[in-house]
Order: C-alpha cells, then sequence, then structure tokens
C-alpha cells in the first residue's frame, strides 16, 4: 500500500514538472529533460533499489531529494536482500 502512495505521487511530481516546462520550453528539450533528468530518477529505485535492503520506497526517497547520482550512490551502498 505504501508503495501505491509513492508511485502516486511521484508520477503527480512527474506530471507537474512536465507541465511546467511545457510553459518555458519547446516540445523537443522536454523529451531530453526527461530522458536525461527523470527517467533515471524512477529506474535507480525500480531496477537497483527493489533488489536491495533499501527498498524502492527509500531509494526514491533519496533520488528525489537529494538527485538521482546521490540517490545511485546511497543505493549501492545499501547491502543486498
Amino acid at each position: 500500500m505504501r508503495q501505491i502512495k509513492i508511485i502516486t505521487i511521484f508520477c503527480n511530481f512527474l506530471i507537474y514538472i512536465w507541465h511546467m516546462k511545457l510553459l518555458f520550453i519547446g516540445g523537443q528539450e522536454i523529451i531530453i529533460l526527461l530522458l536525461v533528468g527523470l527517467l533515471p530518477l524512477y529506474l535507480i529505485p525500480k531496477l537497483l533499489g527493489s533488489k536491495r535492503k533499501i527498498g524502492f520506497g527509500w531509494s526514491l526517497f533519496w533520488c528525489i531529494l537529494l538527485s538521482w547520482p546521490i540517490g545511485l550512490i546511497i543505493t549501492l551502498i545499501s547491502p543486498k536482500k
């Protein structure tokens, strides 16, 4: 149940960022922003965090709070299940 809430919050965050960026930049730049900036923000917790003790939720939390490169380091430091 907690993961569903986290995923819902994350999706709402992505939609909010997507709408805000469309007001300021063209369509091509938003695709690059999503691929480079926001896609790793989801993939790191999903692929790496779920296989480690930190889990999906905490990995997602650290990726959002500190940025995805630092969240990746925190996730990789966490011991495997």
